[in-house]
C-alpha cells in the first residue's frame, strides 16, 4: 500500500495570494470610491421602483417597454426638477450675487452686558479676550501666552 502524505503547505504561496487579494480589494474600493454614492442612491431607486415596475409589466404583458418606461418616469421625477432648479438659479445668478455682496454691511449690534461675565472667553470692552474671571486682569498676546515646553517663565511674567 502507498503511503498517504499530506501535501507540503507552500507558506510563501499562501501569504502572497492573501496579500494580492487584499491589495485587490483595496484598489477596487480606491477606484470606485468616487462612485459609491451614486450606487447607493441607484440602489435606493431601484429598490424603490421594484414593485411599480413588476405591475407595470403584468400590465403590459412586455418586459422591455416597461422598463422603458419606467427608465422615462425615472428621468423625468429626477432631471425635470434638476433643470428646473438649475435654470432658476441661472435667471437669479445677479440677484444672489448682489445679496450676498450686501452681507458685508450689515452692522452687527453690540454684544450683550451679560456677555462679559461668561466664564469661557469674556469679552471686554474693547472687543479683545481678557484672562478667566479669577485673575481680574486683561490678557495681552505677550502674558496670555502659553510658554514654551523648554522654558521655565511663568505666564505673565515679564522678559
Amino acid at each position: 500500500m502507498r503511503e498517504h502524505r499530506p501535501a507540503s503547505v507552500d507558506i510563501t504561496h499562501i501569504t502572497l495570494s492573501v496579500l494580492f487579494i487584499a491589495l485587490f480589494i483595496a484598489s477596487t474600493f480606491w477606484v470606485l470610491s468616487p462612485f459609491l454614492m451614486s450606487i447607493l442612491w441607484a440602489t435606493i431607486v431601484s429598490v424603490a421602483t421594484w414593485p411599480f415596475l413588476m405591475r407595470l409589466e403584468a400590465f403590459l404583458g412586455r418586459r422591455r417597454l416597461a422598463v422603458a418606461i419606467m427608465t422615462a418616469l425615472i428621468l423625468l421625477v429626477v432631471f425635470v426638477p434638476v433643470t428646473l432648479a438649475l435654470t432658476t438659479i441661472v435667471r437669479n445668478a445677479q440677484g444672489i450675487t448682489e445679496e450676498i455682496r450686501s452681507l458685508n454691511s450689515i452692522e452687527l449690534p453690540a454684544a450683550p452686558a451679560w456677555l462679559e461675565h461668561v466664564p469661557v472667553a469674556p469679552i471686554n470692552g474693547a472687543g479683545s479676550l481678557r484672562s478667566a474671571p479669577t485673575s481680574g486682569r486683561p490678557c495681552s498676546r505677550r502674558t496670555c501666552r502659553r510658554p514654551s515646553s523648554g522654558s521655565s517663565r511663568r505666564p505673565g511674567a515679564s522678559a
